[in-house]
């Protein structure tokens, strides 16, 4: 018999939380990993290590709830048939996000532990429709199943899971999406002294762009103060192509490899960061990009009323704007100037390095206590 054996079930291949997992469960002692994901139109199938074997669920699309349950039902139809011929069955189930998290409830035995990663809400808080009530449903039965559930950012416990199915902080731990701890040996860039014209840029996942377009639009009547760079793939692109067309100091730059991140970094003056604050997921997340920008050392621009607005306003390291608020983009760009960024940037690379970055043997020990504790 080989050592213990996880089967890891996430919505892309290439989602960044995966190979951490892999990494946390290697400190619990398990050794063979399958990991079977879904092909996104974002991403493409590329394995991260030799080690792991990838088994794909097939290309899906970004859709409506409904129209993806029956992909849903087929992919947990398919992990099901392959796990049963496996000679070695899974001790551990770990799904990240509901679609995947409703396949691997289906897997799992009685016996099998499971653990249960939510990195996005796909409900709100407010709505009161049939589906809202469905998704609820889904989600209370997924969190009950759970041995362990693993949240990216604490308002989702507390605003969300806990008053949904209570007691669910007894077997919940906060893993924030912080940086690989390799980033430690790096070399952290200075403080930054922005000249004309300021560049501003998007990097990640383009979406929410209707919320940060009026920048772009704004800054593309600057030309003489601002540029605007955006580095990126995703469904809203085709906005931001029409954009970089309309106008000569806005570039899209297409997408990027993790080897390029510090270079991008390091040729921008502001990070823009403004997502659709009338979503519930979009208020309560903490992204990655808050413990990039400050790792860089480049002040961050945030929606208002969030958990990141709240984070970035306690440390002092960037500036929120309100994307409901009409004429929030012109306001911002002739107010701010270079000291403030330059001051915004030095506050931002002041911080400890160890509070940016993840620290996976403490995340292990806290999972691992949650699993041998059995107050699932």
């Amino acid at each position: 018999m080989s050592g213990k054996r996880a089967v890891l079930i996430y919505s892309d291949s290439s989602h960044v939380s995966a190979s951490r997992t892999v990494e946390i469960l290697r400190r619990l002692g398990y050794s063979e990993f399958t990991l079977y994901a879904f092909e996104r139109e974002n991403w493409n199938w590329t394995g991260f290590t030799k080690e792991i074997e990838m088994v794909s669920l097939g290309k899906v699309r970004s859709r409506r709830y409904l129209q993806r349950l029956p992909r849903i039902f087929a992919a947990a139809n398919l992990v099901k048939r392959l796990e049963s011929r496996r000679e070695q069955p899974a001790d551990l189930v770990y799904s990240s996000m509901q679609d995947c998290g409703l396949i691997g409830a289906r897997l799992c035995r009685r016996e099998t532990k499971f653990v249960y990663e939510i990195v996005d809400l796909r409900n709100t808080l407010e709505s009161r429709s049939l589906l809202s009530k469905l998704v609820r449903l889904l989600d209370k039965r997924i969190a009950t199943r759970a041995n362990a559930l693993v949240f990216t950012a604490e308002g989702f416990l507390l605003r969300y899971y806990e008053p949904l199915c209570p007691g669910t902080s007894r077997k919940a731990i906060i893993i924030e999406p912080r940086l690989p701890s390799d980033w430690e040996t790096g070399s952290r860039p200075g403080q930054r002294s922005p000249r004309l014209p300021i560049r501003v840029a998007y990097v990640g996942l383009v979406r929410y762009a209707d919320r940060w377009a009026p920048l772009i639009e704004a800054v593309g009547k600057r030309s003489d103060r601002f540029e605007f760079h955006i580095h990126g793939v995703g469904q809203d692109v085709e906005l931001i192509k029409e954009l970089a067309r309309k106008y000569e100091n806005v570039y899209y730059h297409g997408g990027f490899s993790s080897d390029q991140r510090r270079e991008i970094y390091e040729n921008i003056d502001l990070s823009c960061a403004v997502y659709d604050n009338t979503i519930t997921n979009v208020r309560l997340a903490i992204p990655n990009k808050l413990f990039e920008s400050l790792y860089f050392g480049v002040p961050l621009l945030v929606a208002a009323d969030t958990s990141l607005a709240e984070r970035v306003q306690a440390i002092g390291s960037g500036f929120v704007v309100d994307p409901r608020k009409p004429g929030f983009a012109e306001e911002f760009l002739d107010s701010i100037t270079p000291e403030a960024l330059s001051n915004a940037s030095g506050i931002a690379i002041a911080q400890p390095i160890r509070d940016l970055l993840l620290n996976l043997d403490e995340s292990s020990d806290r999972l691992n206590h949650i699993l041998t504790a059995g107050c699932a």
